[in-house]
């Protein structure tokens, strides 16, 4: 899947994967459904419901997995100000 531009949203279908070659820095927002975010070296799984958001924080291999069907937005820059006020999403730990 290739995404046409950074606001223009993205559909997966349950159980659908997309990689990205993440930088730091981007942001995932999910609109509707529900992502599994898995950063390279990352020990952590995030997990995003409708209307959370996650700012990367490594450069790397990421896939974002639907858990069930879920569109999203990837942003490539986030503002100081975007930054400053994030939605905390679940963090689960692999261990």
């Amino acid at each position: 899947m290739r995404l046409a531009s950074a606001c223009q949203p993205a559909y997966l279908m349950r159980r659908q994967t997309f990689n990205l070659r993440a930088r730091k820095g981007q942001r995932i927002e999910c609109h509707t459904g529900q992502l599994w975010i898995t950063q390279d070296g990352d020990l952590r799984d995030v997990i995003l419901g409708t209307n959370e958001s996650f700012t990367l924080d490594r450069t790397g291999h990421t896939l974002v997995s639907a858990l069930e069907d879920a569109s999203f937005v990837l942003r490539s820059e986030v503002s100081t100000a975007q930054r400053a006020a994030p939605v905390a999403p679940a963090v689960r730990s692999a261990y």
